[in-house]
């Protein structure tokens, strides 16, 4: 079931077109990472879907987890973490979360709960100004995540944080998808999200450049898998034309990947050997760079 459905969602300003007829479709219990250069478009999406500015064209269609469409007399349960949120240094933790818990009705009960789900009972009277960074985007998260939402946009959460706060606040992102939460993360950090994410939205210039899972962008950019044979086996003397070396690697096309393992198993009796495939870095890099050159002619 879709949470999100995004339609030809088109809009410009007077210097350029910062979207240009976007389609996808977000879905309940998933994790989307949205990805692109600066400029690309991603604040411009994030702030359509929060209503913040209007569209010249095209249409945001929205449904809660029972499959009700929402519109405004029942609005979508939305949370929001945008990549600086100021914070009442001079109010406690508690305090802070209080107030949001009061502009979305929330209940003191669920105050309490969200503090442990963030890991901050136990700081939740300590001023905000004491707070670490990593404590400070717990509860930040902690405001977003108040009154369990239908959608969970989060832009550059994990910014400046130890690998430790990082882990925690994935393992509460992932308890939520579980329950059905639709995650939109915008980020650039490519290795981490890389793990947690389920699909991938790509932008370029306003354009959708991709999107869908790691393995369909893969095989769509067709970059090289990677075999790294063991130091003790020998390369073979000839290979299929569609094979090649590099570096000691035996490499080819990703869309012929499953040859190659075959060819290695059969033809070169060899079974313990690594396999690399193009990571999503490596991905990212060849849909922006095709982009500026078709944006170059």
């Amino acid at each position: 079931m879709n949470t999100v459905t995004i339609s030809q969602l088109t809009k410009r300003y007077p210097s350029h077109t910062a979207l240009s007829g976007i389609n996808v479709s977000l879905e309940a219990g998933e994790t989307v990472a949205l990805l692109g250069h600066n400029g690309a478009g991603k604040s411009t999406l994030i702030k359509l879907i929060l209503g913040v500015i209007q569209a010249e064209r095209g249409t945001i269609e929205f449904r809660d987890r029972q499959g009700r469409l929402c519109g405004r007399n029942s609005p979508l349960n939305i949370g929001y973490l945008p990549e600086n949120l100021s914070l009442y240094e001079r109010m406690t933790g508690l305090k802070v979360l209080s107030f949001f818990a009061d502009l979305k009705g929330v209940s003191t009960d669920e105050v309490q709960q969200t503090l442990h789900d963030c890991n901050l009972h136990d700081v939740q009277h300590q001023l905000v100004g004491s707070y670490s960074k990593g404590m400070k985007q717990r509860l930040g998260l902690a405001q977003a995540i108040l009154g369990n939402p239908d959608l969970l946009l989060l832009d550059e959460p994990t910014v400046g944080l130890d690998s430790h706060s990082t882990e925690y606040m994935y393992q509460t992102l992932n308890s939520l998808k579980r329950i059905g939460c639709t995650i939109l993360v915008c980020t650039h950090e490519l290795p981490l999200i890389q793990n947690h994410a389920d699909r991938y939205l790509i932008l370029g210039q306003g354009n959708l450049l991709a999107f869908g899972d790691l393995e369909a962008l893969q095989q769509a950019t067709n970059l090289p898998t990677r075999i790294q044979l063991p130091s003790n086996a020998e390369l073979p003397n000839s290979l299929p034309e569609e094979f090649f070396v590099d570096n000691d690697q035996i490499c080819c096309d990703f869309s012929m990947r499953a040859e190659l393992i075959k060819f290695i198993t059969t033809q070169c009796q060899v079974f313990d050997f690594v396999v690399s495939d193009p990571n999503l870095s490596q991905v990212l890099s060849c849909y922006l760079s095709k982009s500026k050159r078709i944006e170059g002619r």
